[in-house]
């Protein structure tokens, strides 16, 4: 009889948060697209959404920055201001997830439909 590592064995759960985490690092959208998706989902206005295209972050966006550390503002705002493509991965969603009062599924309906 084989020997089995039976700490290599996945239950359904840890199958399922795999690809989970999969399809996260794999999410992208335009800084458009994502704008949009923000503005159909009443997260922000359409007027914001298209200030935030020119440079112009919402208002609840500049207040999560606000809480930071001082010198990781600038960073954030560069970040989120000169980005052409928004990653479900990026740490900043979390921040902004917060700001708006989403958690990680709410962030992920703004990407699509996570797998099962």
């Amino acid at each position: 009889m084989p020997n089995i590592d039976l700490s290599q064995l996945r239950t359904p759960q840890d199958l399922a948060a795999h690809r989970l985490a999969e399809w996260r690092a794999g999410a992208i959208k335009s800084k458009a697209a994502f704008a949009i998706a923000l503005a159909e989902a009443g997260i922000i206005t359409s007027s914001e959404a298209e200030g935030w295209i020119d440079g112009t972050l919402p208002a609840a966006v500049a207040t999560a920055i606000a809480t930071l550390p001082a010198a990781e503002q600038p960073a954030a705002r560069i970040t989120i201001k000169g980005a052409f493509q928004v990653h479900r991965s990026e740490p900043l969603l979390i921040l902004l997830g917060a700001a708006y009062g989403l958690d990680e599924a709410g962030i992920d309906a703004l990407f699509g439909t996570p797998p099962d």
